[in-house]
């Protein structure tokens, strides 16, 4: 936000350590937040809150075991397992809502909050006094903007577009619109049920006002969360259901930390320095930090906050990139389709059964990895709809449909010979189809064993489906909002005062054509693979005979299409990769597809059910 960064001081050669935080006095770690006196009464007032029967995200073992004599213990706690009755301190209800920040995030935002307000007398007043301000977290994370500018910027007037049934409703705003709910609710609540209630160290010393002297304001707690927020660590050991154990019972590093310093570091992909966090001395703690490359003085460190797509980056921590991308061409972005919403535009129906919200999570490699399975579910969709339509299709409904072995199929590796082995293909091959490729291929697929109807029929399901498919990708296609939006968004606000959010703006437009980019390669492999099975449908005509009007008609795009498949094209032009992914899936979905009508054929030939 001002600049800051982490470089060299000195030459660093590979493989050397350049940075290493050792101990509470140079870590700040949520448990040794939990047993310092200041906080003790805020830990033992969050367990209370949780464990109380108003909120219940926590029951206490010795309660578990009062239910079990009284043999209440199936009714008001059926999750239960054998070892949650054994022992002290609590376990987690998993049927309950988490309304209030964890035990180890609210430890941590309250710690910084009574040590930025003792100034220079803190020890760590260096680290502190170079920390943003709220007023600058406010302007520069879009998780604290104001809600009407929040939802403009993202492509959209109107929050309420988010939420409605009608078809082409944005999976992605509602997201985050919902998350940006998700953290001013848990913040405010924390605040005003658990943090404003307790007094911390000497209640007695009261401020010029009046008040006491280590109360933590609202405001004051709102910074100190946008710190935890985007600056803070996990830890190595993972936290386990019970809170309580892990800040004051466990001689292990865990939960989430400060790391004052190296959280100075800007994020890159793919890393150029290496951080492990340990246990460190009597679990105290410990991150060690290496290069993995040579570094010239001056040069800036970078460190990686993880494979974070820009949605999750431009909300939390307020950048994005217009290449988020890894070394084996795969991008860190994820972007959500809604499965009921494309439902209802296949059947078009505005409002069709239960609204469920099932998204879909779209992800873009150069090769089929990562790419063919959403791509799968969407056209599932499709063709379930389709099929409805085709008598001969129907009957086979009841057939049990082919399971994959997980051991043998890897999705994040291999798409049948994407990016594997001969042996990793058959071996694939066998798991989803019973038999092998070759055995397959040596039963020579005829038309006249696998009926001439089923087939076509099966081709025109498919080719309506990728139609239907590229057509609905063509329409989630954000608006970018006119020019003074933000001043209209916000309503009296002084066009002046918006300056700060202006390279918001820009942020937003990398983050919608990163939206726009991945749609569009779901949309362009639908759309190539749709002519290529309409010309596997006219030269099966030619062979036979001509095909009725009626059929053909059926397969040729409507006007609608035309123009989506256009305009989608054109937005594409340019961009080689983005074909070469589109290819790569259509190719994918074309090698399984064909595999499907020998398998069937073999299976009639050799008589099989």
């Amino acid at each position: 936000m001002r600049g800051y960064g982490l470089r060299f001081t000195r030459d660093a050669a590979r493989g050397e350590t350049v940075l290493e935080l050792r101990g509470p006095r140079q870590l700040i770690t949520a448990q040794s937040c939990a047993r310092t006196p200041a906080l003790a009464e805020l830990a033992r007032y969050w367990l209370l809150v949780q464990s109380s029967a108003a909120v219940r995200t926590l029951v206490s073992r010795q309660e578990l075991r009062q239910w079990r004599r009284t043999r209440r213990a199936r009714a008001l706690a059926p999750w239960a397992k054998k070892e949650d009755f054994e022992g002290d301190g609590y376990v987690i209800d998993p049927t309950s809502e988490q309304l209030h920040l964890t035990l180890d995030e609210t430890l941590l935002c309250c710690f910084l909050a009574l040590e930025k307000k003792k100034g220079k007398s803190s020890s760590h007043y260096e680290y502190l006094s170079k920390l943003p301000t709220l007023e600058e977290y406010q302007a520069f994370i879009p998780a604290y903007l104001p809600m009407p500018y929040f939802v403009n910027l993202f492509g959209y007037g109107e929050s309420k577009a988010a939420y409605g049934y009608e078809p082409r409703c944005n999976a992605d705003l509602r997201w985050l619109i919902l998350e940006r709910h998700r953290i001013e609710r848990a913040v405010e609540l924390t605040y005003s049920q658990i943090v404003s209630q307790v007094t911390y160290g000497n209640s007695s010393s009261r401020g010029p006002t009046g008040s006491r002297g280590n109360e933590i304001t609202a405001g004051e707690f709102r910074w100190a969360y946008a710190v935890v927020m985007s600056r803070s660590f996990q830890s190595p050991n993972p936290v386990s259901n019970d809170p309580w154990r892990d800040m004051f019972r466990r001689m292990d590093f865990c939960g989430i930390f400060m790391a004052p310093g190296m959280d100075f570091a800007n994020h890159k992909r793919p890393r150029e320095v290496s951080y492990v966090s340990s246990d460190g001395f009597n679990g105290n703690g410990q991150v060690t930090m290496k290069a993995l490359r040579n570094f010239k003085a001056g040069e800036f460190l970078h460190i990686t906050y993880g494979a974070k797509g820009n949605t999750d980056l431009l909300l939390r921590y307020g950048f994005c990139f217009k290449e988020n991308v890894e070394p084996d061409g795969s991008s860190n972005d994820r972007f959500r389709v809604d499965k009921d919403d494309f439902r209802r535009f296949v059947c078009g129906a505005d409002d069709e059964g239960a609204v469920k919200h099932q998204e879909i999570m779209l992800q873009l490699a150069t090769t089929a990895d990562y790419t063919y399975k959403p791509f799968v579910e969407l056209l599932d969709v499709a063709r379930a709809h389709f099929v409805e339509a085709e008598p001969i299709l129907l009957a086979d409904r009841e057939d049990a449909a082919p399971t994959r072995d997980d051991d043998v199929w890897d999705q994040e590796e291999d798409v049948f010979a994407a990016n594997g082995t001969d042996t990793e293909d058959e071996e694939e091959y066998v798991a989803m189809y019973g038999a092998d490729e070759e055995s397959l291929k040596t039963d020579s697929y005829d038309g006249d064993v696998v009926s001439r109807d089923k087939h076509s029929a099966r081709l025109r399901v498919e080719t309506k489906a990728l139609r239907a498919l590229s057509e609905y990708l063509s329409t989630l296609q954000l608006v970018e909002p006119p020019e003074h939006a933000d001043a209209l968004a916000l309503g009296k606000a002084d066009v002046r005062e918006l300056t700060s959010y202006s390279h918001l703006r820009e942020l937003a437009r990398i983050w919608r054509a990163s939206r726009r980019r991945t749609l569009d390669v779901y949309a362009l492999a639908a759309h190539t693979r749709a002519e290529s099975l309409l010309r596997d449908f006219d030269s099966a005509d030619t062979r036979r005979g001509p095909s009725s009007p009626t059929a053909r008609a059926e397969l040729t795009p409507t006007r609608a299409q035309l123009l989506a498949s256009r305009a989608l094209v054109a937005r594409l032009a340019d961009a080689a990769d983005a074909r070469v992914a589109a290819d790569a899936l259509a190719t994918a979905r074309a090698r399984v597809f064909r595999a499907t009508a020998l398998w069937d054929s073999a299976r009639e030939l050799h008589g099989h059910p």
